[in-house]
């Protein structure tokens, strides 16, 4: 078990959980996947995941990303949302990390 730093008695700094857990094989369970609800179940390391959040920025060519990482009763909820200016429209992306 990784131990976080808590803020607001549910937020975890983006920072500190993708460096915690880069080399960390995460179980990923995807619920929203650009803003249309999904269930889809991915396994891959907290670097790779970092990755794959870039990556989503640099589709849209979006400036700005904005992160959110809080603990919920079961595991770590991960929200990322960059806007698209060409669409005109927020791309959200959601996952659970159970741990």
């Amino acid at each position: 078990m990784i131990n976080f730093k808590i803020y607001d008695e549910i937020f975890i700094d983006p920072e500190e959980f993708f460096n915690k857990t880069k080399d960390r094989e995460l179980n990923l369970e995807r619920f929203i996947y650009n803003n249309e609800s999904v269930y889809l179940k991915q396994n891959m390391n907290g670097y790779d995941f970092r990755c794959l959040l870039s990556g989503i920025m640099e589709d849209v060519e979006a400036d700005e990303e904005y992160i959110t990482v809080a603990k919920v009763n079961d595991g770590i909820m991960i929200r990322h949302k960059v806007r698209d200016e060409f669409e005109d429209m927020d791309i959200c992306n959601e996952w659970m990390v159970r741990m």
